[in-house]
């Protein structure tokens, strides 16, 4: 199968290094000084690596920003101003990752189902905010490259 849209490189690396900054960093503030005390008392010690793997963590914020700013220009989502269709795309992309991975490891660990539905709705957000600003980098691109 092939790509019937070719993507210009230069977007595609600004789309994927702004979204990794933006979803990176609102992780960061979100689970580090907002929702740390609530994982404390919800998740046994045991299952917490100490301290955490943060190459790892690193990795699949590369890895999700690189896929998400990879489907956007091919599967672009819906009407509107372009911070609806980021959001929106940003919305299904975190409801994509997220949910099913927390609904088995609820099922498999001790994961409080609450943790699940936190999660869950952080992604909304957190994504959410990578999708706006994919869109945003890629109507740039599209706006300079269309002819005057």
């Amino acid at each position: 199968m092939r790509c019937l849209i070719r993507v210009n490189t230069k977007t595609f690396i600004a789309s994927f290094v702004a979204a990794f900054a933006a979803m990176f960093t609102l992780s960061v503030l979100f689970y580090s000084l907002i929702l740390s005390d609530t994982i404390s008392r919800h998740i046994d010690p045991a299952f917490l690596q100490e301290p955490p793997g943060y190459c790892c963590i690193v990795l699949g914020y590369v890895a999700l920003a690189v896929l998400m700013s990879w489907v956007y220009p091919h599967y672009r989502v819906g009407d509107g101003p372009i911070w609806q269709r980021g959001l929106r795309f940003g919305i299904i992309m975190g409801l994509l990752w997220v949910f099913p991975l927390s609904l088995v490891l609820h099922g498999v660990y001790r994961l409080p189902f609450t943790i699940v539905v936190i999660d869950t709705l952080w992604a909304l957000v957190e994504q959410g905010a990578g999708g706006v600003v994919i869109a945003a980098i890629y109507q740039r691109a599209d706006k300079s490259r269309a002819p005057s």
